[in-house]
């Protein structure tokens, strides 16, 4: 006999096709560290991303992000500064996000800041800028840079690639690169769930 399905469990798979879809493209569209910063994942050549929003307006993805950035960063150490409807820039310090290949140094503090611009149904981030990342080491002041040939343990210092542009430090790199991420989805999730009321 015939083998019918319902038009239901049909519409279903779509959606949940759709659905799965979706996720992996706002999951592909990332940034990439290399030793001259954040960069498209997909296009070392880019340093932004853009994000299509279908059918909201300049003004909507604005205060979309002016609303998320109010809940989520709201620490005296977050700074938002904005050019209505037009740009919004957040700095924002992390605490102890960011680890190294050496455990015993605990977590780092990232300070971190970023850039969104804003078109019709469009979402323009920057590539981030990592203004520094700091931590205490046997009570000393320490910083690691995305790419410094001069760093020295010696003056505690630390570099997440070397002088010839490899990758000395992988954690640090991944962990970096999650927590920037993180921050993006962040708002970009949020778009998705704040429906028109």
């Amino acid at each position: 006999g015939m083998c019918i399905v319902s038009p239901q469990i049909i519409m279903k798979k779509v959606q949940l096709l759709i659905c799965a879809i979706f996720l992996s493209l706002v999951a592909n569209a990332q940034f990439i560290l290399t030793p001259n910063g954040f960069v498209d994942i997909n296009n070392s050549e880019k340093k932004f991303i853009v994000f299509e929003f279908e059918g909201k307006t300049q003004e909507q993805l604005y205060n979309s992000i002016i609303m998320t950035a109010g809940k989520t960063f709201v620490s005296p150490k977050d700074v938002i500064s904005k050019i209505e409807n037009k740009q919004i820039t957040l700095n924002t310090i992390i605490s102890k996000c960011v680890l190294a290949d050496n455990k015993f140094q605990g977590g780092w503090d990232l300070n971190i800041s970023l850039v969104f611009e804003f078109k019709d149904g469009k979402i323009k981030i920057e590539a981030p800028s990592v203004n520094s990342i700091t931590n205490i080491i046997s009570n000393k002041y320490s910083k690691m840079f995305i790419s410094n040939p001069n760093a020295s343990a010696f003056l505690f210092e630390w570099s997440i690639f070397d002088k010839n542009d490899k990758l000395k430090n992988k954690r640090a790199k991944e962990t970096l690169e999650k927590t920037t991420n993180d921050i993006i989805q962040t708002f970009i999730v949020k778009i998705k769930d704040q429906e028109v009321w």
